[in-house]
C-alpha cells in the first residue's frame, strides 16, 4: 500500500511539474542591426509587441500582448529583451513582433518587420525625395497619434520622456522637410497610391486629375506641407514643447 502511495505521489508530482513547465512561456531575445541603403549603421527607434496563439478545443486564436519602444545604439544595434511570463498550458510560445522601425537620419519608416536574430534591416534614404519624405512624416504622425495614443495607448509601454523625444523628432522632420524641399515644385506622382493599384482606369485618371488641380493651387512643397501638417505640428509643439 505504501509503495502504491509513493508511486502515485511521484506521478502527481511529475504531472504538476509538467503542468508548471507548460505554463511558463519564454520570449527569446533577438538582436538585429538597422542600416541605410549602403549598409551604413543608422540610429533607429523600434516599436514591438508580443505575438502568440491561444489554443481552444475548436480553434486557435492569434493575439498580442503590449510591447515597448526601443532606441538602437549608435551602431544601429537593436536588442529585443528576454521575457518570461505565465500562460495557459496549451498556448503556443509568444514571439517578438516588430511593428515599426523609424530612422530619423534617413527620414524613413518601415512597418511589420520580422528580422531574424543577427539580421540587418536596411532602410532607404528619403532625403532627396520629398514625396517619400512626406510619406514618412505622415506615417510618423499617425504612429504617434493613433498607435501610441500620444503615450496613452496600452499597446506600447512607454514613458513620457520617450513620447516627448519622438514628438520632437516629428516636429524636426516637418521643419527639415520644409527647409530642404519647401521651394521645390511639386509634380504628379508616377506611382499610384496603394488603394488605386487595382482600380479602374477611370478611377486612376480621376486621381491624377485631382492631383493636377491640387498642385495648381499648391505648386510648391511648402504650400502643401503648411496646409497638410501645420495644425498637427502645432498640436505636438503645444503638447510636448519644452
Amino acid at each position: 500500500m505504501r509503495r502504491f502511495v509513493r508511486i502515485m505521489a511521484g506521478v502527481l508530482l511529475l504531472l504538476a511539474a509538467g503542468l508548471l513547465a507548460l505554463s511558463v512561456g519564454v520570449v527569446m531575445p533577438c538582436t538585429f542591426r538597422v542600416a541605410g541603403p549602403d549598409g551604413t549603421p543608422a540610429t533607429a527607434w523600434v516599436a514591438f509587441v508580443h505575438e502568440g496563439k491561444h489554443v481552444h478545443f475548436a480553434a486557435s486564436l492569434d493575439w498580442t500582448r503590449p510591447g515597448g519602444l526601443l532606441k538602437s545604439d549608435a551602431d544601429g544595434i537593436v536588442q529585443l529583451p528576454l521575457v518570461i511570463y505565465l500562460k495557459p498550458p496549451l498556448d503556443d510560445w509568444v514571439r517578438h513582433r516588430v511593428q515599426t522601425i523609424y530612422a530619423p537620419a534617413l527620414h524613413a519608416i518601415l512597418h511589420e518587420q520580422s528580422p531574424e536574430d543577427g539580421a540587418t534591416v536596411r532602410l532607404p534614404d528619403h532625403t532627396g525625395d520629398p514625396e517619400a519624405w512626406d510619406h514618412t512624416l505622415e506615417e510618423l504622425y499617425s504612429f504617434l497619434a493613433y498607435d501610441m495614443g500620444f503615450g496613452e495607448s496600452g499597446r506600447y509601454e512607454v514613458g513620457p520622456e520617450v513620447m516627448r523625444e519622438l514628438a520632437h523628432l516629428a516636429v524636426a522632420e516637418y521643419y527639415e522637410l520644409m527647409a530642404t524641399h519647401g521651394d521645390t515644385q511639386r509634380v504628379v506622382p508616377e506611382d499610384l497610391p496603394g488603394h488605386l493599384q487595382f482600380a479602374s482606369r477611370e478611377d486612376r485618371d480621376a486621381w491624377r486629375e485631382e492631383m493636377r488641380r491640387e498642385i495648381e493651387m499648391e505648386p510648391t512643397w511648402s504650400a502643401y506641407l503648411e496646409r497638410r501638417y501645420g495644425g498637427p505640428i502645432a498640436e505636438l509643439e503645444e503638447r510636448f514643447g519644452d
